[in-house]
C-alpha cells in the first residue's frame, strides 16, 4: 500500500519475491536485486506465474545500486553468516550503506528486526519508524523515509490485521493503584513507547512508571491490548501463591512476569496445579518489592 503513488521503484535483497510480487503491481517500471543467482531465479520464476512483465532483474550488490528511481524497499540480509544479526551495521548491506542509497531517492522503506535498539539509530529529520504487530505478535520494525514517512511523527504502532494505528504524541498520564481492570498493551505499542498514549486514547493511567501496564475501572475496547479482570492482588509470597491456586482448584496457569529474577520454568517448579480452574498471573516488580496480580481475561 505504501507504495502505491510511485510509478518507478526498485525492491534490492528482493529474496524469492514474496515482497516483490505486491510491490511490482500496477508500476512502470521495477527492479529486482539479489546478491544470490539461485535466489534471483527464484524470484523471477515466481514473479511470471502471475505475469508480471515490468521487472528489470540485477544480479548484485543492494549497496551499489545506481539507478534514479521513485522509492525504494530493502529488506537487508540479518544473517550475513551463520547466526542472526541485530547490530545494524553487520547486515548486509550495513546501515549506513543504505542511508547512502538516499541519492538515488528519498523515499526508503526499509525492515529492521524487531530486536534493534532503535533509539541508538542516527535517522534522518523526515522518518517514521513503524513498528508491525500480526495477530499481537511483533513482526517487525519499518523505517520509513521522504514520502513513505508519515509527516510529524517519529513512531508508530500498526496493528495487523485491523490495521489500527497509534502515533507518538506529548501524552503524559498519571500513575494509579490497580484497578478493577488491567490492560496489556500489543506488543508494538510496548516497543514504540507509546503506553502513555494509548491510556490517554483509553483513558486508563499506569500502575508504576516502570511497567508497560495500564489500569482502569470501567471496561475498555480492547482493540489495541488484552484486557484483564483483576481477582486477586497480593504480595510476592510463594505460600500465598500455592494457598491460591489450592483454594481455587488452579490446573491451568498462564504466567506473565515483569522484572522477575526468575523464568517462568524456575517458578513453575514451585507450585502444583490440581483442577479445572484457569487464571493467569503477573508478577511484577513494583519498586523495591515484587507482586502478584491473579486476573481474569475480560470478554
Amino acid at each position: 500500500n505504501k507504495f502505491r503513488g510511485f510509478h518507478i521503484v526498485a525492491d534490492l535483497c528482493c529474496g524469492i519475491g514474496v515482497d516483490l510480487i505486491n510491490i511490482a503491481k500496477n508500476k512502470e517500471q521495477v527492479f529486482a536485486v539479489d546478491l544470490d543467482v539461485d535466489t534471483l531465479r527464484l524470484a523471477e520464476y515466481n514473479c511470471n506465474t502471475i505475469n508480471l512483465n515490468n521487472i528489470n532483474y540485477e544480479l548484485g550488490k543492494a549497496e551499489e545500486f545506481n539507478e534514479q528511481i521513485d522509492a525504494i524497499f530493502i529488506d537487508p540480509d540479518r544473517r550475513p553468516g551463520t547466526s542472526r544479526r541485530i547490530a545494524p551495521e553487520e547486515y548486509s548491506p550495513k546501515f549506513s550503506q543504505i542511508i547512502k542509497l538516499r541519492d538515488f531517492s528519498p523515499n526508503i522503506a526499509v525492515k529492521l528486526s524487531p530486536a534493534i535498539d532503535y533509539k541508538r539509530l542516527n535517522l534522518p529529520s523526515d522518518s517514521t519508524l513503524e513498528f508491525v504487530s500480526e495477530n499481537g505478535t511483533l513482526k517487525e520494525i519499518l523505517l520509513c523515509m521522504g514520502k513513505l514517512s508519515t509527516e510529524n511523527c517519529e513512531r508508530k504502532a500498526v496493528l495487523l490485521p485491523s490495521n489500527l494505528i497509534l502515533q507518538n504524541s506529548n501524552a503524559k498520564i498519571e500513575v494509579t493503584e490497580i484497578q478493577k481492570y488491567l490492560f496489556e498493551p500489543d506488543p508494538a505499542i510496548i516497543r514504540a513507547g507509546l503506553v502513555q498514549e494509548l491510556g490517554s486514547k483509553i483513558d486508563y493511567k499506569l500502575i508504576d512508571k516502570k511497567l508497560a501496564l495500564l489500569t482502569g475501572s470501567q471496561i475498555s475496547n480492547t482493540d489495541f491490548g488484552k484486557l484483564y479482570i483483576v481477582k486477586q492482588i497480593i504480595k510476592y509470597d510463594i505460600k500465598q501463591v500455592r494457598k491460591y491456586i489450592r483454594e481455587n482448584e488452579i490446573g491451568e496457569l498462564i504466567i506473565k512476569t515483569r522484572g522477575f529474577p526468575e523464568s517462568v520454568e524456575q517458578f513453575r517448579k514451585k507450585i502444583k496445579l490440581k483442577g479445572k480452574s484457569s487464571v493467569i498471573m503477573f508478577i511484577l516488580r513494583k519498586g523495591d518489592d515484587h507482586i502478584i496480580i491473579f486476573a481474569q481475561i475480560a470478554k
